[in-house]
């Protein structure tokens, strides 16, 4: 499995979506307006399921130490 299929694995749900959410937000750097309007709605879709997690588990702090240490 390549390292950054495990990292990914590895990161908290906040963290895979703050990463979706910088990877959408190239697509609104692009010259077609449809790809812009779709990055936009990607990121407003993101932030919203962001919003709407509970605060962060038990587990998910856990796991984040181990992954540290």
């Amino acid at each position: 499995m390549s390292q950054i299929v495990e990292d990914r694995r590895r990161t908290p749900y906040f963290g895979l979506l703050d990463s979706a959410i910088r990877a959408a937000s190239r697509l609104t750097t692009h010259p077609d307006p449809m790809t812009k309007s779709l990055g936009h709605q990607i990121i407003s879709d993101l932030r919203q399921i962001r919003r709407q997690m509970p605060t962060r588990r038990k587990y998910d702090a856990e796991a984040s130490r181990k992954t540290v240490s």
